[in-house]
């Protein structure tokens, strides 16, 4: 089974920050068995705040948390660090990389781990046993999960879901000022034509000879109709 680990992190006594302030603030967090704190961006979240969420508002809103970061360590604490590793069926990493940040957020510096040229050194171990004083292997120093999934919480899954049963809710009421449900005939006319439409679709093009409006409605009428009319449940 793959697995990925992507998390900014740094030693809970090192900062000011704890795993409850930064959730307060929207982020993912999360502390280690080993005593570290691991943060990430709550992508999930954003992407429905934003609707669509850019390639530049990630860096800008990435930038932002590493400066929260950066300006609660305390004197002479390491800087915020950044790990990138994951797995392909559960078992060959690609290379890991360790990114290094500046007070301002900026990345600095790039260490990696090839692990398939053991002879090469390994400039993420190197850099972990001058820093933190230590021959134990960074991951395990570290205690990193092996997936991101693992640092949400149930609350923030409730959350994405509380947000996504509003939306479904608000479309569904818009809809349904756009059809006379009593109307078996519309209903049904409108169904045949949204199902060929959507059956017929391609990637990034949903609809052929639809406007963008008209493939949402389209779409809309195929999910809210089959909903409606649907098989139950055994």
């Amino acid at each position: 089974m793959a697995s990925s680990t992507d998390s900014l992190f740094f030693k809970k006594e090192d900062s000011n920050l704890t795993v409850e302030k930064l959730r307060e603030m929207n982020y993912l967090a999360k502390e280690t068995s080993k005593g570290f704190i691991l943060v990430g961006l709550f992508h999930d979240l954003r992407q429905r705040q934003l609707n669509y969420y850019s390639e530049w508002e990630f860096k800008e809103d990435y930038k932002e948390l590493v400066k929260l970061l950066s300006d609660n360590l305390k004197e002479n604490a390491p800087p915020i660090m950044r790990l990138n590793s994951s797995t392909f069926g559960g078992c060959f990493d690609d290379e890991p990389s360790l990114k290094v940040y500046n007070s301002e957020g900026e990345k600095v510096k790039v260490f990696y781990d090839n692990i398939f040229t053991p002879d090469k050194e390994n400039m993420i171990q190197s850099y972990f046993n001058e820093l933190y004083k230590t021959d134990e292997h960074y991951y395990d120093y570290v205690g990193f999960f092996r997936d991101d999934s693992e640092i949400i919480t149930e609350e923030q899954k409730q959350m994405i879901k509380d947000m996504d049963d509003e939306k479904e809710r608000k479309e569904r009421e818009a809809w349904e000022k756009t059809i006379d449900l009593s109307d078996t005939e519309e209903v049904l006319r409108r169904y045949i034509f949204a199902k060929k439409k959507t059956d017929r679709s391609a990637i990034g093009n949903p609809a052929y000879g639809l406007s963008k409006e008209q493939v949402e409605q389209v779409e809309n009428d195929v999910r809210f109709i089959e909903a409606i009319y649907g098989e139950e449940d055994d």
